[in-house]
């Protein structure tokens, strides 16, 4: 492992995760990451910790190739990358940004954002393309005809949420795509697409 006292925020936070995920699997017994606490609490930045454990649980175990099994039109999402720890150089490379872009990205971004490729076409009439990066806000405030990313059967998409009194509607943004209609308890709702990278290009 790197020198610890040497890696950014963003590099603690993966290293982190990465234990915590092992963890949370129960792949194996004993715990590794005293050191990478330490850091973080000489650093007075435990919210890296706080972070990494809340993703492993919430994402890292979750996002696979499930896709595979998913219409290859439908817009779901893959690489899903907390970005609210990253560096500017660090924001650039992983989102392929110029610097100034990733300047401009780390202006708007707060705690609790996230990066993710889109795969499908589903969504091209809200200016999402095949293989555009959105970033997402993890948040529980949802508004009726939000773009979201939704966990659904196991599947990561990114639709428009409505509700009705009995059901939520999954639209596509783009008409070759019918609505997909399921019960509340069923869709879980990861965060908010506040904007995709070619929208500010």
């Amino acid at each position: 492992m790197t020198n610890l006292n040497e890696m950014t925020d963003h590099q603690l936070y993966l290293a982190a995760k990465q234990i915590l995920t092992i963890e949370e699997l129960n792949i194996q017994t004993g715990f590794k990451g005293d050191k990478i606490f330490k850091e973080v609490q000489n650093r007075k930045r435990l919210n890296i910790w706080r972070k990494a454990g809340e993703d492993a649980f919430s994402i890292a175990s979750s996002i696979s190739n499930v896709y595979e099994l998913y219409p290859n039109t439908d817009a779901k999402i893959i690489s899903l990358n907390r970005i609210d720890f990253c560096n500017p150089q660090e924001l650039s490379t992983m989102l392929k940004l110029k610097p100034k872009e990733a300047l401009q990205v780390l202006q708007i971004v707060e705690e609790d954002y996230f990066s993710a490729t889109v795969k499908g076409d589903s969504m091209i009439d809200a200016k999402i393309h095949p293989n555009d990066t959105v970033v997402i806000e993890k948040t529980d405030m949802i508004d009726d005809d939000s773009v979201v990313l939704v966990s659904v059967e196991n599947k990561h998409l990114i639709k428009r949420i409505s509700y009705q009194h009995d059901c939520v509607i999954l639209n596509s943004d783009n008409p070759k795509h019918a609505p997909m209609y399921f019960p509340f308890a069923s869709v879980e709702v990861f965060g908010v697409v506040r904007f995709s990278i070619t929208s500010i290009k």
